[in-house]
């Protein structure tokens, strides 16, 4: 129990964990707990979003639908009817997926940090399709962009050096590998987005992509543009 406690105590203030500062004072009055911190999670505390996380979680387990006000990066907010279906997080940031009321859209992406709102709707809540898998929907994409394709063969080649760390930490389930003269070859079965590209540049110049060509292209377009960035440097 004691153990128990110690691990829920690394979990305050994460969304979803507000019942955990009532747990731990009663489990420490009977139990008592070192002050010895021996876990340190991942975890972002000044996240905007973290105050929407037991209300949308609340709603998809109620089955309600709820008025949102949301207003995305560049563009004005806007209120809608929005039926929460799942929560994802991914890099540190929590978005839920849903039935976009007005355009009939399931898979309906909403970043909570661009949340201003949220109230109930008068309307009935619509349910997920009792066939539908989130997992089988992530599992070909990286982060929670996705279009409407069919997954590529992304082929990327690392330096050798940075081969040993993307060998013990994959990019994606689908990572194969293979260790060659020029360095470490790994092919990825993923539908190209925004976060493919982000994962790729946060490597630098310890990778290139081979294939396909239109993401090479974009890749090059990137690097260009930040290699503009320093040409003033003295």
């Amino acid at each position: 129990m004691k153990n128990s406690l110690d691990l829920f105590q690394r979990f305050k203030g994460s969304p979803g964990f507000e019942w955990v500062e009532q747990f731990d004072v009663v489990l420490k009055e009977k139990l008592g707990s070192g002050k010895e911190t021996v876990v340190s999670f991942e975890s972002n505390i000044d996240y905007v979003g973290s105050k929407w996380f037991s209300p949308l979680f609340n709603a998809i387990v109620q089955k309600r639908a709820l008025w949102i006000t949301y207003t995305p990066f560049n563009a004005p907010s806007f209120s809608f009817v929005f039926h929460p279906y799942h929560l994802k997080q991914y890099n540190n940031r929590w978005f839920v997926f849903g039935l976009n009321h007005d355009l009939s859209i399931a898979t309906w992406n909403l970043s909570l940090d661009r949340i201003d709102d949220i109230n109930d709707s008068k309307y009935t809540y619509v349910p997920m399709a009792a066939d539908w898998d989130w997992d089988y929907y992530f599992s070909d994409i990286i982060g929670v962009t996705r279009y409407d394709k069919e997954p590529e063969r992304i082929k990327l080649l690392f330096s050798a050096k940075r081969g040993k760390y993307v060998e013990t930490k994959p990019i994606h389930e689908t990572q194969r590998n293979k260790w060659t003269d020029e360095g470490f070859l790994v092919t990825l079965d993923v539908i190209p987005n925004l976060e493919l590209e982000q994962v790729i540049l946060s490597y630098g110049e310890d990778v290139k992509v081979l294939s396909p060509l239109s993401l090479q292209k974009k890749m090059q377009t990137r690097v260009q543009a930040l290699a503009d960035m320093y040409k003033e440097l003295p």
